[in-house]
């Protein structure tokens, strides 16, 4: 399933003020040098042929000091989801949590999944749909399939 389109590609350059300046000059010089070993050379044509390799390679330095890189702008198809894990193995029928009091009722003891349902079911999950922006899933691990009678750690 694709979850993006239109991916757009961009290069992009991060040089310091410096480095442009330092590049800039180095252009400049080696422009007017391979002019001058044109105008003073015999061969003209393989003289040319040379100085053009030269200036090829001396741009491709300079834009290689200028920190060139390729930026990919995605642009996601579907909303953002957020995935709430919960614990849903036969540990947590343990009773062995704490049940912070509330204005309805007072702190009491009570299993790891009562209070995990109690949390996952609370109202302090809302603010993560911003609204219907996000989907909010919730997801629990270590769930025993339906037909294992006894765990790894049993002697059966």
């Amino acid at each position: 399933m694709n979850h993006f389109h239109g991916p757009l590609t961009l290069l992009h350059f991060s040089p310091t003020p410096a480095s442009i300046w330092i590049g800039i000059a180095t252009l400049i010089l080696a422009a007017s040098l391979s002019l001058l070993a044109i105008k003073r050379s015999p061969r003209r044509k393989r003289t040319i042929a040379l100085e053009c390799l030269r200036m090829i390679v001396i741009t491709t330095v300079v834009m290689m000091l200028w920190q060139p890189e390729w930026q990919k702008t995605l642009h996601p198809n579907t909303k953002p989801q957020i995935v709430i894990l919960h614990d849903a193995s036969k540990s947590m029928e343990t009773i062995d949590a704490s049940m912070p009091a509330t204005p309805n009722s007072e702190a009491k003891v009570v299993s790891r999944a009562v209070l995990s349902s109690t949390m996952l079911s609370s109202e302090l999950w809302n603010p993560l749909a911003a609204g219907g922006k996000n989907d909010v899933l919730r997801i629990p691990f270590a769930k025993a399939a339906p037909d294992t009678i006894a765990g790894p750690d049993s002697d059966a």
